[in-house]
């Protein structure tokens, strides 16, 4: 999520300036652009999230009083928040375009709402699903304030080119779940422990997730994301 506010810190500033100017079409389309990025980058994170969950844990974690026990249940708070990542990062977006309307009122009255929400399916996961419940709700209720959220903006200024950014989720996802079926089939057949091995196969099998999902996302399902970052990163060097 720290990755969605840094993206809608820095572009805050030119939202601004093209709702100053009266430039929607230039607003929308740097909002269109801010949110494939972002799910471009966050879908793959919370699937690998979803993925390692365990061993990440273990490795991080399981010393000392934090047991296995610890690490099970740690692990199962961390499979359902790794759902509400990209709607968390989503919604800093959607926020600042608010901001840059000078609309701060609504954004504080959806999340308001989504607050009533996570409550609400607070007290209603958390027997049946103890821990894992609570995390569940809280990303439940990130998914309903990003798609408020959206409507609301939409409504507001107009198409924000909705079909572009579901056909880059879609592809993200794609490329992510090639990743992801990948790093199973590996992982599977590994013992993790906190010992500096265990730490240095994590690090080989992130790297190795990473690849899996440029390659996809660039070979397989040909995302312009993927190509507009490889530009950037060559400009860069």
């Amino acid at each position: 999520a720290i990755f969605g506010f840094s993206v809608a810190q820095a572009i805050l500033p030119m939202l601004s300036i093209h709702a100053a100017e009266n430039n929607l079409a230039k607003l929308k389309e740097m909002m269109s652009f801010s949110l494939r990025m972002t799910f471009f980058i966050m879908i793959p994170s919370a699937v690998g999230f979803m993925v390692l969950n365990k061993p990440i844990i273990k490795i991080l974690f399981e010393r000392g009083n934090f047991t296995s026990f610890s690490s099970e249940i740690t692990a199962l708070a961390l499979f359902y928040y790794s759902f509400g990542l990209v709607f968390y990062s989503g919604a800093k977006i959607l926020i600042s375009g608010f901001y840059s309307l000078s609309d701060t009122i609504t954004p504080a009255k959806v999340a308001l709402v989504s607050l009533v929400v996570n409550v609400v399916l607070s007290v209603t996961l958390m027997f049946p699903m103890k821990i894992g419940g609570l995390a569940l709700s809280s990303s439940v209720s990130g998914g309903i304030n990003f798609l408020i959220l959206f409507a609301l903006l939409r409504k507001k200024i107009g198409l924000l080119g909705g079909w572009m950014i579901m056909r880059s989720f879609i592809k993200s996802l794609g490329a992510s779940l090639v990743m992801a079926f990948a790093l199973i089939q590996i992982s599977n057949n590994i013992t993790f422990s906190h010992s500096k091995e265990s730490v240095f196969i994590m690090a080989l099998l992130i790297a190795c997730g990473v690849s899996l999902f440029c390659f996809s996302a660039l070979i397989i399902f040909r995302m312009d994301e993927m190509k507009s970052a490889l530009k950037w990163i060559s400009q860069k060097l």
